[in-house]
């Protein structure tokens, strides 16, 4: 198999893995922002934890809505 016999392969892997990294990659830098706000008393304590948990929540739905909108892109795919 050279090199150019690959060019016409459909590709195997999803978009959908880019996007849940970048989503991760960003629940990441949010996280690590509203931590380094509370270690230095920016916001208070019972101020971040509220924060952390709705975003936490945000994060796992908009995970869970990726999941299910791959498994539905996968699924019309033969």
């Amino acid at each position: 198999m050279d090199a150019n016999s690959k060019i016409n392969q459909p590709e195997s892997g999803s978009g959908m893995s880019g996007l849940l990294r970048a989503a991760a990659a960003l629940a990441v830098l949010v996280l690590a922002a509203i931590g380094m706000l509370a270690v230095l008393e920016v916001i208070s304590a019972e101020v971040s934890k509220e924060w952390a948990t709705k975003l936490g929540l945000v994060f796992l739905i908009l995970f869970a809505a990726a999941v299910a909108i791959a498994a539905l892109l996968r699924g019309g795919k033969s």
